[in-house]
């Protein structure tokens, strides 16, 4: 609205006259729905002179909606056969069935647990977040197979009269110091990209 050419009664009684409802919205902020139908559905010559609309359009030039989302598609896809092939791996290298389902058992339930974070914190679920996701499963069976592989040896090894509650405690311990590392190694080799800033941080900061 030229406010210099016209008042508020005179927009509200133009309203009245041409049976539009609500032509404001609170005060004198206009009801943009109201107008829009109006200059749509009337010729411009019937236009009062005071109404005028914006001759600025938007044209959308470069969309890259499509590629993040086939390259997003493409990691999930590349995060759920990781995960099978890690399950084989384990099998492999454990050859101990229920220990091989236990460890096998951290993967998805991490994920979820991964995701179930990302969604109550608000993290968005970008390249670098499901990359990280990826890189971290090797490190969670890393753990599983070296802290079950140890407690498996002590257990074979361990005097059949020893409390197996014990024979475990003493087993996982003995890795507990390397394994902490470990997981603290690559805790840390992540945290300078919570850092970023400017193009690079609005790009692969999780």
């Amino acid at each position: 609205m030229d406010w210099t050419q016209v008042n508020p009664q005179e927009v509200t009684q133009f309203a009245h006259d041409h049976d539009l409802e609500s032509p404001f919205v609170e005060g004198t902020e206009l009801n943009q729905d109201t107008w829009l139908t109006f200059t749509r559905e009337t010729d411009r010559a019937r236009w009062p002179s005071w109404l005028t609309t914006s001759k600025v359009t938007i044209v959308p030039f470069y969309d890259r909606s499509a590629l993040i989302g086939e390259t997003l598609n493409t990691l999930d896809e590349a995060l759920f056969q990781q995960v099978l092939v890690t399950i084989v791996v384990v099998v492999i290298m454990l050859l101990h069935f229920r220990s091989s389902v236990l460890v096998s058992m951290m993967l998805p339930l991490a994920v979820l647990v991964t995701f179930i974070a990302m969604k109550v914190w608000g993290v968005d679920a970008n390249i670098v977040a499901l990359s990280g996701i990826a890189i971290a499963i090797g490190t969670v069976v890393d753990v599983g197979i070296v802290l079950t592989e140890n407690i498996l040896k002590h257990l074979e090894e361990a005097d059949p009269e020893e409390p197996r509650a014990a024979v475990i405690y003493r087993g996982v311990t003995e890795v507990a110091g390397a394994v902490t590392t470990s997981v603290a190694t690559t805790v840390v080799s992540f945290l300078p990209v919570f850092t970023m800033t400017g193009e690079a941080g609005r790009l692969f900061r999780p």
